[in-house]
């Protein structure tokens, strides 16, 4: 039985991402990431590290062949894989973190304590992470995690969006420092170990988008999308996300973006929900296709254009959100990627997707 996400303790930590060898390597190996009351830990995992143990080196190939499987990105969703010729089916990312860590939780929670606080915490804080390596191997059967040694805080982290150099005035919306940023969460306990999502900035509360996971190109991308929306005057019948700031350190590198807070669902969740009605879908599909229809006449594509990138706001309303202009596979297929007609075949998928049909995302 594969270990889903929500079988782990609360809070135990949070998965930041993994990396693996490829063919050109000499040796076998993946490294996993994760983060936990602000540290960041990361496990190597070398079968050159396995003595004696047959088990263990049998898992070790197991979960080496689901991570280095044609997943190009992990985006912290759980997605069972297909099944190949190393008969991974069913396993899961969560899986593979909780085979590196089931035994050696403590020892994080002992080298990682939670923190207290006697104010109100920064995304400062967040970011000012210690970071921390081990090595994970196997003698007779036994998984053993070797000494953490710290990591040198100037090398980057797997699949890291922090750290981008850019120019100091990207945009023309507000910038803020780190320091003035004040992360809000509904569970303080946990609040250096799951990612930041609502922060209060400038007296405004925002939802905070990292660019760790997606990079400066998308960061930066998704920016200037927001200066076209601006800059072409739409009227309340385009619905979008909204721009408020971005957030960049004294070195001028862009750290994330600030949007505009909305309490929403999206639109996969509204779908699956038995209150919606097919009145209610058909007014979300022609939502959708006329805020795609404006935005492409004023040049702007959306890109990665599925369910989860449409939200439902507290008056019923179907918003498009996400200009990073990405590609998601069975919605838009990844040569269409960033292009009109790409955004194009998302919508003719979300409209299918409304009205029940099966996607029709391989024309």
């Amino acid at each position: 039985m594969s270990q889903t996400e929500d079988e782990f303790p609360r809070g135990a930590y949070r998965i930041c991402g993994y990396t693996h060898s490829n063919e050109d390597d000499l040796a076998e190996w993946f490294t996993l990431e994760l983060r936990l009351n602000g540290t960041i830990f990361r496990i190597r995992v070398f079968v050159s590290n396995f003595h004696n143990s047959p088990a263990r080196t049998k898992e070790f190939y197991k979960y080496f062949a689901f991570l280095s499987s044609d997943v190009e990105e992990y985006d912290g969703e759980e997605d069972n894989m297909d099944d190949n010729e190393h008969d991974t089916q069913g396993i899961t990312v969560s899986e593979c973190f909780h085979w590196a860590t089931k035994s050696f939780l403590p020892v994080f929670q002992h080298t990682a304590p939670q923190p207290t606080f006697s104010s109100t915490v920064t995304l400062q804080q967040f970011l000012a992470c210690k970071s921390l390596e081990c090595d994970l191997g196997a003698v007779n059967d036994e998984l053993r995690l070797g000494e953490m040694e710290e990591r040198d805080p100037g090398a980057p982290f797997i699949k890291s969006g922090f750290g981008v150099e850019v120019t100091p005035r990207i945009t023309s919306f507000p910038s803020f420092p780190p320091s003035q940023v004040e992360i809000i969460s509904q569970d303080p306990e946990y609040i250096l170990t799951d990612a930041p999502t609502r922060v209060l900035v400038g007296g405004q509360y925002c939802f905070f988008k990292t660019l760790d996971g997606i990079g400066e190109a998308l960061g930066v991308k998704e920016t200037t999308r927001h200066e076209q929306i601006l800059q072409a005057h739409f009227g309340p019948d385009v619905r979008t996300s909204s721009l408020f700031g971005v957030v960049q350190d004294e070195g001028h590198q862009l750290l994330g973006l600030f949007l505009y807070y909305i309490e929403s669902s999206t639109l996969w969740e509204a779908v699956k929900s038995p209150e919606t009605t097919q009145g209610l879908k058909e007014r979300w599909a022609r939502q959708i296709q006329d805020t795609l229809a404006s935005l492409h006449r004023a040049g702007i594509v959306c890109g990665d254009a599925k369910p989860d990138n449409i939200i439902i706001d507290v008056y019923g309303d179907a918003r498009t959100i996400d200009f990073g202009g990405g590609y998601t596979e069975g919605w838009v297929d990844k040569e269409k990627a960033r292009t009109i007609e790409g955004d194009l075949q998302g919508l003719r998928n979300i409209l299918d997707f409304l009205s029940g049909d099966e996607m029709g995302c391989n024309e």
